[in-house]
């Protein structure tokens, strides 16, 4: 079974070949294309200013068939956050998830 990538907005690290998370820039992995079975991008997307980039990066980086997972928060059901969400609307939350989703991957579920 192929890794998961998290994508992770850090610097390029060497890791083994059978690690469970591999942290790269989230607009620019270093893999070819279709590397993995599944890709997870938790609570990154948001800080972001174009997140269609890393979206565009994580299904070119994803296999057919494969699995992405994404964690947000939502502007209006994480008020225990709200103090460090920024103060402009978000790129991308639990709200904006769904239609942004779409644009590159068939059937997103969303779970709120």
């Amino acid at each position: 079974m192929a890794p998961t990538a998290k994508l992770l907005s850090c610097e390029r690290t060497v890791v083994p070949r059978d690690a469970d998370a591999i942290p790269v820039v989230a607009t620019a992995p270093p893999f070819p294309d279709e590397s993995f079975n599944g890709v997870a991008i938790l609570y990154v997307l948001y800080h972001l200013s174009d997140p269609r980039l890393a979206l565009a990066e994580a299904h070119r980086v994803m296999r057919q068939g494969g699995l992405i997972a994404v964690a947000v928060p939502s502007c209006h059901d994480s008020p225990e956050l709200a103090h460090a969400l920024p103060k402009a609307p978000l790129t991308f939350g639990a709200e904006l998830a769904p239609g942004l989703l779409r644009e590159l991957f068939e059937e997103p579920e969303v779970k709120r």
